[in-house]
């Protein structure tokens, strides 16, 4: 029997994490797929090195690559065509994270009334070149698959091209860039495609005709509305975050911003007050319950009667990636949450990394004390903070840790749908991170009054 050849294809990787110990991940799209036994022992085989016809491999091992083959993950080869180095596997000594929120600069062109980082005064310091390289290489140590780029506004860094080209060196996915879009030109998308990379774009867009009151810059509204078609025209797909308070005068206003984004084909729409932190925690404009339910309503019925044009979130109320809710009076309801579930399924698998090298569990956190106890980057490698630290303490939190110091709520009907709400907010808004988020309290309370 003549030999048998195959390499994974260029764009699939073998990695590995210490509650994970083997995985091929597309870096392009973040599929991940974990192997373990005979599928593993295949895999590893795609190395363009390992006669697949020799004793090491059964007739069921060479159905397992026939299969691995037709999914696009490996293809046949000449021997000693092999896989570059970085697809190579590679153990991390840590677990398995999704990713980092990465906020690459403090420093922002817009003068945002409810910034919670106060880039206007920026507040956080930018990092240098050498030390977002050191950054960069802890995000390969820890086989980090994908980051997300934000701020401030990313694209004031002069060196963001150059952070572009280091992550697809390192086979690092950028998933998703946010922006204010005002420095988003056809030549900066050119060169991000040029690089290679295609992520998702999210764009703060506060309204049509209170979006320049809320961002602190006149003539704004409109290049923003230019930036979202010149990213549609270049095939990115853009989600839109809409900051209201009551600049929003009638339901009319954020049904004529729906009419907009619905005509620029948008992904997705996430509509919600500001919380109250950064420039926002001495905003008098801030928005009660009931005047957020009179905005929700037309907006939701609205969009039902078009299809569902987009993914839709507003506020705490709805959200159409979970389960669908009857109107907009109701909160949205969560999977379903018992006491030995993770307290927040977010940042127990994405970090948030902040402009001067510090990582919080994750944004919501850091207009709190918080920041001062987390770890940095700089100061101590990454695979030894996700490993153990007051970080994962926090970041693997069990809902159970917070019913101690809340009973009452594990005989609440809500639990399962509360969850004693975010904890971030609890810490905002009551100074304990264990105490119980008083805005989901009260969400939840409102709806079981008759």
């Amino acid at each position: 029997m003549s030999p048998r050849f195959a390499r994974l294809i260029p764009d699939w990787l073998m990695r590995g994490w210490s509650d994970a110990p083997f995985a091929v991940l597309n870096w392009r799209t973040g599929d991940l797929r974990q192997a373990e036994g005979s599928l593993a022992h295949v895999i590893r085989g795609c190395d363009g090195q390992t006669d697949f016809h020799s004793l090491l491999f059964l007739p069921t091992h060479r159905r397992l690559l026939d299969a691995l083959i037709a999914q696009g993950i490996a293809e046949a080869c000449a021997p000693g065509d092999g896989i570059t180095q970085v697809q190579k596997f590679r153990l991390a000594a840590n677990p398995y994270l999704r990713g980092v929120h990465w906020s690459i600069t403090g420093r922002c062109n817009l003068k945002c009334r409810h910034c919670y980082m106060e880039a206007p005064d920026q507040r956080y310091p930018d990092l240098g070149e050498a030390e977002i390289h050191r950054i960069i290489a802890q995000f390969e140590r820890v086989n980090a698959p994908q980051v997300s780029l934000t701020g401030g506004e990313p694209f004031l860094r002069k060196d963001l091209f150059h952070i572009l080209e280091q992550l697809v060196e390192k086979r690092i996915r950028v998933h998703q860039i946010y922006s204010n879009g005002l420095l988003i030109t056809d030549a900066v998308l050119g060169k991000i495609q040029e690089i290679g990379l295609s992520p998702d774009f999210n764009l703060s867009f506060d309204g049509c005709g209170t979006h320049d009151a809320m961002r602190g810059v006149s003539g704004t509204e409109s290049r923003v509305l230019q930036a979202i078609q010149r990213l549609r025209d270049a095939g990115f797909a853009v989600n839109i975050a809409t900051s209201i308070d009551r600049s929003v005068k009638s339901n009319q206003g954020l049904l004529d911003t729906y009419t907009q984004l619905k005509a620029l084909s948008i992904r997705s729409w996430q509509v919600a007050p500001p919380n109250r932190t950064g420039n926002w925690r001495t905003a008098d404009t801030h928005l009660s319950l009931e005047e957020e339910i009179a905005l929700y309503a037309p907006l939701l019925q609205q969009w039902r009667e078009d299809g569902q044009p987009f993914h839709l979130q507003m506020g705490a109320f709805f959200n159409s990636r979970l389960e669908d809710v009857s109107s907009a009076e109701q909160p949205a309801k969560s999977p379903g949450y018992t006491p030995d579930s993770f307290d927040c399924g977010v940042c127990r698998l994405s970090p948030y990394l902040l402009p001067d090298g510090v990582l919080l569990p994750c944004h919501g956190f850091t207009d709190t004390p918080l920041p001062t106890r987390m770890p940095n980057l700089l100061e101590q490698e990454f695979s030894e903070i996700w490993t153990a630290s007051a970080l994962v303490e926090l970041a693997r939190a069990r809902k159970s840790v917070r019913l101690v110091k809340n009973p009452e709520c594990a005989q609440c009907a809500f639990f399962a749908q509360c969850g004693m709400g975010c904890p971030a907010r609890a810490l905002l808004e009551t100074g304990d991170i264990t105490a119980k988020d008083p805005l989901a309290c009260q969400l939840w309370q409102r709806h079981q009054r008759p």
